[in-house]
């Protein structure tokens, strides 16, 4: 047989590795620590300085409202409230308005507006931009919007489960199931409340806001073995005096023993007036701060809180996060 004269095969080419897939950036949550709130990725404690008012700013036009978030982010303060239903006896009714809420036809029958809804998720998402806490209020004191119900209606869950859904996304949120909450629900409804959003929220704190007093109605709620609330925002009135707020805090924090934290979130003085500004409110604010508790000012509205002031929110801020992040 005549030898083969036709060329060698050449050995096939080795396949091409193929590349790792680039690893997904690891989410990142302000996320509940006990006495305070923390970065899930890093660890670092934050501290909120913040305006606690005006409530109504989301329902505000869209110049005054960017106006109080580009101060904000400009000068200082790191939280805002949004307070999501005022009206159905809430205190939109001061106003003579009906629409402040996120429904159609402002009706929670008719179903979400998705667009009003998403107005506010920009909003959240440049706050988020910046390292600004949105604390999402679900429902304003007095509101009833699902009747009188003595525990969560369909409704009312389909429109916690749109607003998590829509907003769990983002680093700096925190729930408040409702301000003032005993004008509206019982202590179990509450607690049924706070558990629906863990259990579609397992990362970002859940707080709650009272009426009037420094002991913590559900300082003992436990759900999953972990603490139901992390957040006691604090309400006193009649405040007669520094001496007055500091062991009110004081007491507050005691109680608390470092398995949530406290937030001095709306306070009046003897005379039933706003903390006040300038001096006044700065050494209030650095009561709540040396007393181990966060603070927003409140000003009945009236939101009259200069760039000096809100430069003292930040440098609070700074002065705080250097103290509580020593390890």
């Amino acid at each position: 047989m005549a030898d083969c004269e036709c060329e060698p095969k050449e050995p096939k080419p080795e396949p091409e590795p193929k590349p790792k897939p680039k690893p997904k950036p690891k989410a990142r949550f302000l996320v509940p620590d006990g006495k305070w709130f923390k970065y899930s990725d890093t660890g670092k404690k934050v501290y909120m300085a913040f305006q606690a008012d005006p409530e109504n700013w989301i329902w505000r036009g869209d110049r005054p409202r960017t106006k109080i978030l580009n101060n904000m982010i400009k000068y200082g303060g790191n939280a805002l409230a949004l307070y999501s239903i005022q009206t159905h006896g809430g205190d939109a009714k001061w106003e003579n308005r009906t629409d402040m809420n996120p429904w159609i036809k402002f009706e929670p029958r008719h179903g979400i507006n998705k667009k009003t809804v998403a107005d506010w998720y920009k909003i959240a998402q440049k706050m988020d931009a910046n390292n600004k806490i949105l604390i999402f209020n679900f429902r304003d004191d007095e509101t009833k919007p699902y009747g009188k119900n003595k525990s969560m209606v369909k409704v009312e869950k389909d429109y916690h489960d749109y607003i998590i859904k829509t907003f769990k996304g983002l680093t700096h949120v925190v729930w408040l199931v409702a301000e003032e909450y005993s004008e509206i629900m019982s202590q179990k409804y509450a607690s049924q409340v706070a558990r629906y959003i863990r259990d579609r929220d397992p990362h970002h704190p859940i707080a709650i806001h009272q009426t009037s007093g420094s002991s913590f109605d559900f300082s003992n709620d436990k759900y999953k073995g972990e603490q139901l609330f992390n957040s006691f925002f604090m309400q006193s009135v009649t405040i007669g005096g520094r001496m007055d707020l500091r062991g009110r805090l004081r007491r507050a924090v005691k109680q608390a023993q470092g398995r949530y934290n406290v937030c001095m979130f709306e306070g009046t003085d003897h005379d039933g007036l706003i903390w006040g500004h300038g001096e006044e409110a700065m050494r209030k604010a650095e009561i709540c701060a040396a007393e181990g508790a966060y603070f927003g000012w409140y000003d009945r509205g009236g939101n009259k809180y200069s760039a000096a002031e809100l430069k003292f929110l930040k440098r609070l801020q700074s002065k705080m996060e250097r103290k509580i992040n020593v390890r």
